[in-house]
């Protein structure tokens, strides 16, 4: 089950796209041998709040065989950061697995989050 996610955040790393990973996921990772049992339901990542880092996210899951949507409706890497806005996060699914991009927080800069 890992591997879908492995492939599509390895896509991911080798366009040297931004991006941290949070969830139950991250944990599963950092903890393989306590959640070796807990099935993840799917992988959340951040990603800073400029809509070129966006787009490409959308583009590279895209060409890897994910399909994005916000609120429902699809979308690909053309979508403009009017349409975004306020809207927190993308989904993207790929057969049943689901990964989900967050680009708008309230709590926190990109830079404090990549520091912690």
């Amino acid at each position: 089950m890992m591997s879908k996610y492995h492939e599509a955040l390895n896509t991911l790393v080798d366009h040297q796209l931004d991006f941290l990973i949070t969830g139950t996921w991250a944990l599963k990772e950092v903890y393989p041998v306590k959640l070796k049992n807990y099935q993840v339901a799917d992988c959340d990542i951040i990603v800073p709040n400029e809509i070129s880092i966006i787009r490409k996210a959308i583009g590279l899951l895209k060409s890897v065989g994910w399909k994005a949507t916000v609120w429902e409706a699809v979308i690909d890497e053309n979508v403009t950061a009017e349409f975004l806005t306020g809207k927190y996060y993308i989904r993207c699914k790929h057969q049943e697995f689901v990964l989900d991009i967050t680009y708008e927080n309230d709590y926190y800069t990109w830079e404090e989050l990549n520091e912690a």
